[in-house]
């Protein structure tokens, strides 16, 4: 009976172990941003401040630019989409594992933002790099088709044309001006293309 205790005890210890190990990178926790007194889920860093405070200031230019959608357009079927589909509630940082930068989890219900560039030193974004990322995965929960489709660019340039009318986005010549973004290079701007 002491052997099987004593292995029963090592193999939970060695689990715990391995969990915490592997976890170790991949910690998350909580921090309320000085911003919107909210609490956002980001990379358990020592400027993890900065991450909430990031999400919380992209989070208000979206509800911002949202509200500001329905009000000018009642009844547009992409802006309704976006609307009903858009969750400012649930952002939440990526993991320095994930291997997507950012991404949309069922067009809105989730959104899941790489606030850092992919290197040691883990520098948070710029802000205006961050809202044309924000804006690119927002035209995706007002589009009904899947991917990178006609319907998604004419939605992000609506979306880019308007932020920069409310001044929440400073537009970027991208093709001339190249970005580093989170471990990729943004190289296009849809306002150069139809």
């Amino acid at each position: 009976m002491i052997d099987f205790t004593s292995f029963f005890i090592t193999a939970i210890l060695l689990t715990t172990l391995f969990i915490h190990i592997e976890n170790k990178d991949k910690e998350l926790t909580y921090v309320k941003s000085t911003v919107d007194d909210r609490k956002y889920l980001v990379r358990n860093l020592p400027d993890k401040q900065q991450s909430a405070d990031m999400i919380a200031t992209v989070r208000g230019n979206l509800v911002k630019l949202s509200q500001e959608l329905k009000n000018k357009n009642e009844g547009n079927i992409h802006i309704n989409r976006m609307i009903n589909n858009f969750n400012p509630n649930n952002i939440v940082e990526s993991e320095k594992s994930n291997k997507f930068t950012s991404y949309s989890i069922n067009k809105g219900e989730k959104t899941v933002y790489c606030l850092r560039s992919r290197d040691d030193k883990n520098k948070i974004v710029e802000l205006n790099t961050m809202m044309f990322v924000a804006l690119h995965e927002l035209a995706h929960t007002m589009t009904k088709s899947i991917g990178h489709t006609k319907e998604f660019w004419d939605n992000f340039r609506i979306l880019l044309r308007n932020a920069i009318r409310i001044k929440i986005y400073k537009r970027i010549n991208y093709n001339e001006n190249p970005v580093k973004y989170c471990g990729v290079e943004i190289t296009d701007d849809p306002m150069n293309f139809d």
